[in-house]
C-alpha cells in the first residue's frame, strides 16, 4: 500500500514538474528581447533574435492587449514609490485632460490614478499574481511591429558667470516679459533681438554649451566660486526642433564630421569655431530658463526620477501614464548583459521625441548621468498599464502571500 501511494505521488510530481517546465518555456518564447542598436551580444542572444524575427508581426492598432506573466514585473521599491507619488501630481496638473482618445484607446485619469494605487499595493513584495490586476497594452512602436527606440537625456553642468567677462559672454535668457519672443528664430535671438527686454540669468563661455542645455531641457550652471544653480525649462520660442546632427550627416560634403554624438559635434565645432553659428542656426527652436531650487522637472512639473522618468510624445503616450518596458540591461563595463523589465513614468516631453517609437529616459545630472545617457541607444518593447475593469482587484490582493523575506 505504501509503495502504491508513493508511486501515485511520484507520478503527480512528474506531471506537475512538466507543467511548470512547459509554462516556463512558453513564457520564455513570448518574451524574447529585441536586438539593440550598438552592441553585439553572445551567440545565445543572437539565436534568440533569430527566433524572434520569425515571430514578428504587424500591429493593427496603436495599442494591443497582450497577456503578461508576473515574472516580468519588477519589485516596487522606495525609488519607484517616490516616482509613483510624483506621477499623481502630474495627473493633478493635467486634470483638464481627464478624458483622452489615444489611438484606439479611450483613457481617463481615474484609470491612470488606479494604476498607481495598484502598483503601490505591491510595494516591497514579490509581484506574484500582479498580472491579474492589469491590462497591458503593447504599443506598436516605430514600425508597427512593437519596436521602440530608447535614448537618454540628462541635466548638464556648464561653467558660467553672473556677470559678463571676456570668457563668459554668451547670455542665458529667461522668458522675455516685455517683448515678443515667439516666432523669433534662434538666429534672431542670438543677434540681439531680445537683449533689451529679457532678463539674463547667467553668462556661459560657449554657445554650444547653452544649446545642449536647451536640448536637455534644463541644467546646472557652475559659478567660479564653485556654487551651482539649477536653470529649469521655462518656455520656448515656438519653433519645432530641427536636429543639427541630422543636418551634418546630410551635408557631409560640406561638414567632415565622423561622429554626430553630442561630444563629437562639440569637438568638431571647437576645432571649427567659425561654423558654430551656421550649424546651430539650423535649429530655429530656442529654450528660455528660470531659476529653480528644486530637482530638474519636466513637462509634468514634477521632479524627475533618474532612470524612471521618461519623455514621450503625448499624442501617442499620455503624460501621467505608467509603462512597463523591456530594456537592455547595461553592465558596469557598458556592455549589454541581457534584458530587464522596468516601470517607467511618462512625465516629460521633448522636441526630438516624436511618434510612438521613441522614448527618452532621464538619467540624472552630472558626468556619470551624461555618460549613461549619451551611450544609451537601444530598442525594446513597451506596455501601457491600465487596471482591469472586470474584477475587484483590491479584494484579490493579499500581500502576506508574497512578502519578501
Amino acid at each position: 500500500m505504501f509503495l502504491s501511494r508513493l508511486g501515485i505521488f511520484s507520478v503527480l510530481f512528474i506531471v506537475l514538474l512538466s507543467c511548470v517546465k512547459e509554462e516556463k518555456q512558453v513564457l520564455t518564447a513570448s518574451l524574447i528581447p529585441y536586438a539593440h542598436l550598438s552592441e553585439q551580444t553572445n551567440s545565445k542572444n543572437t539565436s534568440s533574435r533569430s527566433k524572434k524575427s520569425k515571430q514578428d508581426h504587424t500591429f493593427n492598432h496603436l495599442y494591443t492587449l497582450t497577456p503578461l506573466s508576473s515574472n516580468v514585473f519588477p519589485v516596487i521599491d522606495n525609488v519607484a514609490l517616490a516616482g509613483l507619488n510624483a506621477q499623481r501630481t502630474v495627473l493633478k496638473y493635467k486634470s483638464h485632460q481627464y478624458n483622452q482618445r489615444i489611438g484606439n484607446l479611450q483613457i481617463n485619469h481615474s484609470q491612470l490614478h488606479e494604476t498607481i494605487d495598484l502598483l503601490e499595493l505591491w510595494q516591497h513584495v514579490l509581484p506574484i499574481g500582479i498580472e491579474k490586476q492589469f491590462d497591458a497594452y503593447q504599443i506598436w512602436g516605430n514600425n508597427r511591429m512593437g519596436k521602440v527606440r530608447f535614448t537618454g537625456y540628462f541635466a548638464p553642468i556648464i561653467k558660467a558667470s553672473k556677470e559678463p567677462t571676456a570668457t563668459f559672454k554668451y547670455p542665458i535668457y529667461a522668458t522675455p516679459l516685455y517683448c515678443p519672443s515667439t516666432m523669433l528664430t534662434r538666429q534672431e535671438i542670438e543677434a540681439g533681438a531680445i537683449s533689451d527686454c529679457a532678463e539674463i540669468l547667467a553668462y556661459a563661455a560657449s554657445k554650444v554649451d547653452i544649446y545642449y542645455m536647451q536640448l536637455q531641457g534644463s541644467g546646472y550652471v557652475e559659478y567660479p566660486n564653485g556654487k551651482t544653480e539649477l536653470l529649469a525649462y521655462a518656455s520656448s520660442n515656438g519653433y519645432r526642433f530641427n536636429s543639427i546632427g541630422s543636418y551634418l550627416l546630410e551635408n557631409q560634403a560640406t561638414y567632415d564630421v565622423a561622429n554626430v554624438s553630442m561630444d563629437g559635434i562639440k569637438g568638431y565645432l571647437s576645432r571649427n569655431p567659425e561654423l558654430i553659428d551656421s550649424v546651430l542656426n539650423v535649429d530655429p527652436s530656442y529654450v528660455f530658463f528660470r531659476r529653480s531650487k528644486e530637482a530638474p522637472s519636466g513637462a509634468g512639473l514634477v521632479a524627475l526620477t533618474p532612470e524612471m522618468s521618461v519623455a514621450v510624445d503625448p499624442k501617442y503616450i499620455p503624460l501621467g501614464s505608467t509603462l512597463l518596458a523591456e530594456l537592455p540591461k547595461i553592465g558596469r563595463n557598458g556592455k549589454v548583459e541581457g534584458t530587464e523589465y522596468k516601470i517607467l513614468l511618462a512625465q516629460d516631453v521633448g522636441g526630438a521625441i516624436k511618434g510612438a517609437g521613441h522614448i527618452d529616459i532621464y538619467f540624472g545630472a552630472g558626468k556619470e548621468a551624461k555618460s549613461k545617457a549619451m551611450h544609451f541607444n537601444h530598442y525594446g518593447r513597451v506596455w501601457l498599464l491600465l487596471p482591469k475593469q472586470s474584477t475587484d482587484v483590491f479584494q484579490q490582493f493579499d500581500p502576506a502571500l508574497t512578502m519578501l523575506r
